[in-house]
């Protein structure tokens, strides 16, 4: 491995540097276990002013007397999986710029927490079994992750600190930022870098994007994201704690109406502002040279998001699939369909084509890979039929048998029901319950009018041609 335009090895550079710090005897040393002393201890206790039913997964909704909610879902797991979310997201900082809110969910591993470096923070939970991450999209801020059911406390308290304790940490931030810029101008045309270049070209005047770009942080970003964490740490009343496992519950409670009362929750409902996306109309080609021969191609449309349409699109984006790979056989590439469903800043069904060089060791003798201008003329061919692709009842049986035994594996998952509940009481939707009738009662013409929907959509093709 070499640095970008430079002649100097990463090994090299590691190893005069990593020898340089051992002859000033300053090679790191064990962490000090005893700065969890410094995490926030157990808070003035609330009660548990209600309990409800949550409906979704079957678990309970714990109201505390302070505003504050966990909701509880008791599953067999060896472990505890937690997300606290909250309902606010970068689409309401004020002043920012095109493209900043991507880098909004790894501020907080840049600043001090508990008086911590937000590195040696995040070693210290991660030495006692404690996963965590940070993401905040447009809408919403989740911090999630698992922990072991002996370290419950640990985990609540490392959650007050992050919530409450924060200092920012200017070197650490400097730090950040100059190796962001340097890692994604070097990215290269990978994958995630064409993604947010497509993604730009879908909806050129979109401010939201979460696709990370070079040069996207301005001076004011540090101020920016301060202001928003403190917003949102201060108003937790408005999202919820929501925990997956197989704890007991009233050992739970008990550990919770320790340490709840230290969240701080304001009597505020949020609103979340109306964003304005406009994505280009039509169809849009862009030819590039790269590293290798690819094609993508994004499709999308507006569709309201319920439960109904998600799995319908989810049919449409399998059918889809099946017919590009039949199409594509003897291309010499590989072709693959990925999707979402995005409730935010509007309802869309956004579905991707990705299409790859095959390795040349699986072609017959003889065979030789299309040209990407070849392969794209036949994946347009199916994507003009679009308004009138046949959707036999024999092949949407077999995709729906597949989603029936993909969702029922998933809900085995903790993670499933904790993303789940978070859907529900963040965005207001519920897409697991009843899902094997509502797959059965997708019919080929409710997938065919998903279809139509996306041949009305807006399509961005991107099309990378070898560098000889």
């Amino acid at each position: 491995v070499r640095c970008p335009g430079d002649s100097i090895s990463v090994r090299e550079t590691f190893d005069s540097v990593w020898r340089a710090a051992a002859k000033a005897g300053q090679l790191p040393s064990e962490m000090n276990m005893a700065d969890t002393l410094s995490f926030p201890g157990k808070q003035a206790k609330v009660k548990i002013k209600s309990v409800k039913k949550e409906h979704v997964s079957g678990g309970s909704i714990w109201l505390f007397s302070n505003g504050f909610k966990v909701i509880y879902k008791k599953m067999a797991s060896d472990r505890m999986y937690y997300t606290l979310a909250l309902n606010r997201g970068y689409n309401g900082i004020g002043g920012l710029e095109p493209g900043e809110g991507a880098f909004m969910s790894d501020y907080l591993r840049t600043c001090r927490v508990a008086g911590l470096k937000g590195t040696v923070f995040m070693d210290i939970l991660k030495r006692e079994g404690i996963g965590m991450d940070v993401n905040v999209s447009m809408s919403n801020t989740m911090i999630s992750g698992e922990a072991p059911e002996e370290r419950m406390n640990l985990l609540l308290r490392s959650l007050l600190a992050v919530a409450n304790e924060r200092t920012r940490n200017d070197e650490a931030f400097g730090y950040y930022k100059e190796s962001e810029y340097l890692r994604l101008r070097h990215a290269g045309e990978d994958f995630m870098r064409r993604k947010a270049v497509i993604d730009s070209l879908m909806c050129p005047d979109y401010r939201y994007s979460h696709y990370k770009t070079a040069g996207n942080m301005s001076a004011g970003f540090q101020d920016k994201a301060d202001s928003f964490f403190e917003d949102v740490f201060s108003k937790t009343g408005d999202g919820a704690l929501v925990l997956v496992g197989n704890m007991d519950e009233e050992k739970l409670k008990k550990i919770l109406l320790e340490y709840v009362g230290g969240f701080r929750t304001a009597d505020v409902a949020f609103r979340r502002p109306v964003i304005r996306y406009h994505p280009v109309s039509g169809w849009s080609t862009y030819t590039v040279e790269g590293d290798a021969n690819s094609i993508d191609v994004s499709v999308s449309a507006r569709m309201p998001v319920s439960a109904d349409n998600y799995i319908a699109a989810h049919l449409a984006a399998e059918v889809l699939e099946r017919k590009l790979v039949e199409v594509l056989g003897d291309s010499g590439m590989h072709v693959s369909v990925s999707y979402n469903c995005r409730i935010y800043p509007e309802e869309r069904f956004n579905l991707f084509i990705y299409v790859s060089e095959a390795s040349p060791d699986g072609f017959m003798a003889g065979m030789e890979a299309k040209t990407p201008i070849e392969v794209l003329g036949m994946v347009r061919s199916v994507l003009m039929d679009l308004h009138c692709m046949e959707v036999s009842e024999d092949v949407l049986k077999i995709c729906k048998a597949q989603l029936k035994s993909e969702i029922a594996t998933e809900m085995q998952d903790p993670r499933y029901w904790v993303d789940a509940i978070v859907l529900r009481y963040l965005d207001g939707k519920d897409l697991s319950t009843g899902y094997a009738s509502k797959i059965d009662a997708v019919t080929p013409v409710k997938v065919q009018s998903v279809l139509k929907m996306l041949d009305d959509g807006s399509k961005i093709e991107y099309v990378t041609t070898r560098k000889y």
